[in-house]
């Protein structure tokens, strides 16, 4: 073998290697609240349509978002959403609502069946902060609209901004995601209370 070769081949097998080099992994992640206890509704409770949630400037794409200074915001390619954000909450807002006993249906989407209320919200922010040293806290910021259909009409009967931060464990995606699940539970949980009343009212 000609030294010619041999150089040549390990340059190649050098290339190979570097090539191969791993990566790290990607992880997906998706929400996971319940509202545990689900409740009958009664007969003659309303039909809320949940309409697709809104997203606001921090919380757009699938990467997490870290707050590493002031005005300083980093994604994070290899941990990211299963699917939109705010798609997941219009779906985890829709199932909280349909174990509330508040209403007869819940429906989501299009609907050629008009509904008595309206369920909007908007996902304003989503992100981690770690500003403050030794501390890594998940921020999820919320609004809520709810109206009613009058012949073909809306009506505004509540509206609500909710923020919520929790401490995290460690900047990791799974500890970032548990804490985000226990404001999102808290929020919904403290929703559903201000909800209720709303309905009460404008009956």
């Amino acid at each position: 073998m000609s030294r010619l070769f041999a150089l040549s081949l390990c340059l190649v097998v050098g290339a190979c290697s570097s090539i191969s080099k791993d990566y790290p992994k990607k992880t997906f992640y998706a929400f996971e609240v319940s509202r545990g206890e689900r409740v009958g509704a009664p007969d003659e409770a309303p039909l809320l349509l949940v309409q697709r949630f809104r997203s606001g400037a921090l919380s757009q794409g699938l990467g997490l978002v870290y707050r590493t200074a002031p005005s300083t915001y980093e994604a994070d390619y290899y941990s990211e959403f299963f699917s939109e954000p705010e798609d997941l909450l219009t779906l985890t807002v829709a199932a909280w609502m349909a174990d509330s006993g508040m209403f007869s249906a819940t429906l989501g989407g299009t609907t050629e069946v008009e509904p008595d209320f309206v369920l909007q919200g908007s996902l304003r922010n989503l992100y981690v902060d770690q500003v403050t040293r030794g501390e890594t806290r998940a921020v999820i910021e919320v609004q809520l609209f709810l109206t009613r259909r009058e012949r073909a009409r809306s009506a505004s009967v509540w509206h609500r901004d909710f923020r919520r931060e929790e401490l995290a464990k460690s900047p990791s995606g799974d500890d970032v995601l548990d804490a985000w699940n226990r404001g999102l539970a808290s929020l919904l949980a403290e929703a559903e209370q201000e909800l209720r009343a709303a309905l009460s009212a404008a009956n």
